[in-house]
């Protein structure tokens, strides 16, 4: 197995080093269409565990953590496609565990927001020491190996109960200016242990396998609504093109982008339309016709339910402050 890279990585051009001491360290990414926080923590010899915050969509090319061994990634919001080759990309939706052992080859955010943990971990190189700890959890490398490393492709779990309270705990230790080692230390441990003792078939998520060719018709209907405001009527001639059921293309879709392309048009065109008026004096006629919603009433209904005020009394509070 490959060697895990050490707490203080050589990162790669464009990573920035916030901070460093023997345990970790911060640093941040200015991606072409985004950022990136990262901090990193050696928990043990052989196993750093990682908080992420993403805005953008795409990793750089070069993993400053190093090569992808096995895995945990928690995913508390947003979503990620891990990408396998021709062998099929795998979604990790919010609020899921994912556990993997397979070799990525790209990581990408299709909503281009990500926010969450990931525990990476080379069993080779645990030391006698931390094999002791990890004794008082009640685990073994056949434990471990049996927990990490016999999920080809990745699992996702939905965590819930004991699993959902260890993976709470590392969150509210992460979300704090200075982690505390000791306390990632026995959580981590914590969170293997009840990984252990946790049936994961019972709470295992279907679905979440896509074909490259199926992920490419997700981000085609993607790019055609981001493009412009397209009726979502137009989802029936382009499955049509593609030569798949419109409800083939929709679930593509859901699975990509965790909503409907309905709700995502939708989505899109309200805030739009909050944008035009907060910043346009046009009138809300125009508001409505620029943003794909032909009946200024419907528009004005549609505005209300997202945003809890009609158009005028919301540009009237934006003005206001």
């Amino acid at each position: 197995m490959s060697k895990l890279a050490n707490t203080s990585p050589n990162l790669p051009d464009g990573w920035v080093v916030r901070e460093t001491d023997a345990c970790g360290g911060t640093a941040h990414y200015e991606a072409p269409d985004g950022t990136i926080e990262l901090a990193y923590f050696e928990v043990m010899p052989g196993a750093v565990l990682t908080r992420i915050d993403l805005a953008c969509q795409t990793l750089p090319a070069d993993n400053p953590l190093g090569p992808q061994l096995a895995t945990i990634n928690w995913c508390a919001a947003g979503r990620c496609e891990v990408d396998f080759g021709e062998r099929g990309t795998l979604v990790v939706g919010e609020r899921t565990l994912c556990l993997s052992s397979a070799l990525a080859l790209s990581f990408s955010y299709p909503t281009g927001a990500y926010r969450g943990f990931e525990f990476f971990v080379d069993l080779d190189q645990i030391d006698a020491a931390s094999w002791a700890l990890l004794g008082a959890f009640g685990l073994t490398p056949e434990t471990l190996r049996r927990i990490l490393l016999q999920h080809d492709l990745g699992v996702t779990l939905l965590p819930g109960g004991e699993l959902a309270e260890a993976i709470h705990a590392i969150e509210l230790e992460l979300a704090l200016a200075r982690p505390r080692p000791s306390w990632l230390l026995l959580g981590t441990c914590r969170l293997l242990m009840v990984l252990a003792q946790t049936d994961l078939e019972a709470c295992r998520m279907a679905g979440f396998y896509l074909r490259r060719s199926q992920r490419d018709m997700a981000q085609l209907v993607h790019q055609r609504l981001t493009e412009r405001f397209a009726p979502t009527a137009s989802l029936a001639s382009l499955a049509k093109e593609l030569g798949v059921s419109e409800a083939s293309l929709r679930s593509y879709f859901v699975r990509v982008y965790g909503q409907s392309p309905a709700s995502f048009a939708r989505a899109r065109a309200l805030g739009e339309a909050a944008r035009l008026l907060r910043e346009a004096d046009l009138p809300v006629a125009d508001v409505s016709q620029a943003c794909g919603y032909a009946n200024p009433s419907k528009f004005s209904a549609a505005f209300s339910r997202a945003y809890g005020a009609n158009p005028l009394e919301y540009r009237r509070r934006a003005r206001l402050g």
